[in-house]
């Protein structure tokens, strides 16, 4: 016998329906599959979310909060300079992507099937947030502390690179997500030739 609303969580709801899409495809999953899948009605799902963009709105506007807030935290610091700065971005930005890969795969992988007002409201995130690390990247420049390319081919290159992570990261792999970030911003950052 199927439970009711009651017996649900919207937290829950959120965690079922994020890997039902990431496995399966947003377009293709019904919220049917995500109730069966919780062993509850649908109605108990449409208790808290009226539709499935509501929900999956919910995820990508949980995660891309994340990201501003961190880079929030990381561009108010006082004690290192702006150089410091972005490498940090770039490691918190790799743990980020690793820690939520189903999230950012869904963000990514799925955009073509999102409403125009979640992409625009991501991206209106987004946009804020390269343009924080292009202006960081442009003041390392002037100090003499990264290479004089064109800030926003580097911010993109760099960042591009951390995005796709989440296709290949394998939390049962033999490294942590700590040592992950750490190898990928450094090599990112200080290139692959040995000096």
């Amino acid at each position: 016998m199927k439970r009711g609303s009651k017996d649900v969580t919207p937290e829950k709801i959120i965690d079922v329906a994020k890997e039902l899409f990431f496995r399966n495809g947003y377009k293709t999953t019904s919220l049917k599959e995500v109730a069966d899948a919780l062993n509850v009605t649908r109605p108990a799902i449409y208790h808290y979310f009226k539709s499935k963009d509501e929900i999956i709105f919910s995820i990508i506007d949980k995660v891309t909060w994340k990201i501003t807030d961190f880079a929030k935290i990381t561009l108010a610091r006082e004690d290192i300079k702006d150089h410091e700065k972005f490498h940090l971005l770039v490691k918190q930005h790799i743990l980020l992507i690793l820690e939520n890969k189903m999230d950012i795969g869904l963000f990514f992988d799925e955009k073509k099937n999102l409403s125009n007002d979640l992409i625009n409201n991501s991206l209106q995130h987004i946009r804020l947030y390269y343009k924080h690390a292009t202006e960081l990247y442009k003041n390392a420049v002037a100090s003499g502390d990264f290479v004089d390319i064109p800030p926003s081919i580097a911010v993109q290159t760099i960042f591009g690179s951390c995005n796709w992570a989440y296709q290949w990261y394998d939390a049962n792999g033999h490294l942590s997500k700590e040592e992950i970030a750490e190898m990928m911003s450094s090599l990112l950052l200080n290139g692959y030739r040995s000096k």
